[in-house]
């Protein structure tokens, strides 16, 4: 099985109606290297290609590491080539991007609490006594609806 690199950029507008409108400009294989320089040039060739090259007010990344240079890059090339003023906030790290990334260091950092906690659990959802006297404590504090025991694992989903 071929691992392959793909490039996909999306365009994001308000139209004269105030609508926010996307629409998948680029869906394009990308060969390695991926790096700072050819994702700036490749960035830029999509930009021409669609002629859209001055209208860009800002870019939005995942939080690859090569993006803030690309990007920084490509701002410096088409400030003066266009006359334009993009700024360092040209570049906007996507907010998704950024909490899985700070999700995934948190869980590194807790990996050991997280076992005594999944082991807990265990024992607490496999033992009738134990699960009985947690319905009895919800009771004593007032919970309205019986709530079960957690379960060992909750689904993440970032996208």
């Amino acid at each position: 099985w071929i691992m392959r690199g793909y490039f996909v950029v999306t365009l994001h507008w308000i139209c004269n109606d105030w609508c926010l409108r996307s629409s998948v400009l680029q869906f394009r294989y990308f060969p390695t290297p991926h790096n700072a320089v050819t994702t700036s040039e490749l960035l830029n060739i999509i930009l021409r290609d669609y002629n859209i090259h001055a209208q860009i007010r800002a870019i939005t990344s995942d939080s690859g590491f090569e993006m803030p240079p690309a990007i920084n890059r490509l701002r410096a090339r088409l400030n003066p080539e266009f006359n334009l003023r993009l700024t360092e906030s040209f570049h906007i790290r996507c907010v998704c991007h950024v909490m899985n990334r700070a999700a995934v260091d948190a869980e590194r950092v807790i990996t050991d609490e997280v076992g005594k906690v999944r082991e807990l659990l265990k024992v607490v959802r496999g033992t009738v006594r134990i699960r009985e006297e947690f319905a009895t404590i919800q009771v004593r504090l007032g919970s309205r609806c019986k709530l079960d025991v957690p379960n060992l694992d909750v689904e993440n989903r970032w996208n």
